[in-house]
């Protein structure tokens, strides 16, 4: 029960909380002989879950705190590789090298220039 639904609830005693919940879950469908959608199938009372699939049709749902750990361990990598894509160009753009002999290369660290700038056009808007 919510504090606020109790007038004569403790408000220093804190809210129940679940420890341990799974990662994930599954919404489970039962073994469907035709497409059909989650509101028939809810009002069939055949909609279940269950910590692993069952059948073909489940549906994959992702507790928040662990999509946003995928999503902030992904960010963080996606920032390293920027910053060693800038190193790169960083070093290429110093060479002393003339770079006209290696045009591949050349075309290769364009490409790379091209879509830094392209990445940090799209970050800014």
């Amino acid at each position: 029960m919510r504090v606020d639904d109790n007038e004569f609830a403790d408000p220093a005693v804190p809210e129940p909380k679940v420890s341990g919940a799974p990662g994930e879950v599954w919404l489970v469908y039962g073994d469907l002989e035709h497409d059909d959608t989650h509101t028939n199938c809810c009002a069939s009372g055949e909609v279940t879950w269950c910590e692993d699939a069952q059948f073909a049709a489940d549906v994959r749902y992702v507790h928040a705190a662990t999509a946003e750990a995928k999503i902030l361990t992904l960010e963080l990598a996606l920032s390293e590789l920027r910053h060693d894509a800038m190193r790169t160009l960083v070093a290429w753009d110093g060479t002393v090298l003339p770079k006209a002999h290696d045009g591949l290369m050349q075309e290769r660290m364009e490409s790379l220039r091209a879509a830094l700038a392209v990445g940090a056009a799209q970050r800014l808007s």
